[in-house]
């Protein structure tokens, strides 16, 4: 076994970067909200706990990335 399995922070950690310079590319900035599962309530995640393992869930929030009204003007190439 290689140490990476479904209890591994860093097979969730990795996706989560990936998804976010995915989304960059299309125009959508993303942030991960931390949520402490166990402030929540156990109720709150009880048919979920056998797959999510962790104490701490990120909470994606996406938004669309305006566009900066200070981008530098189109050059002309030699046009006048």
């Amino acid at each position: 076994m290689n140490g990476i399995s479904l209890t591994s922070a860093l097979c969730f950690a990795s996706p989560y970067r990936l998804v976010q310079l995915e989304l960059e590319s299309v125009g959508l900035s993303t942030r991960y909200t931390p949520m402490n599962i166990r402030a929540l309530g156990a109720d709150v995640w009880e048919d979920i706990n056998p797959y999510w393992k962790f104490e701490t869930y990120f909470l994606p929030e996406c938004r669309f990335i305006k566009p900066s009204s200070e981008a530098p003007a189109a050059e002309s190439h030699g046009e006048k």
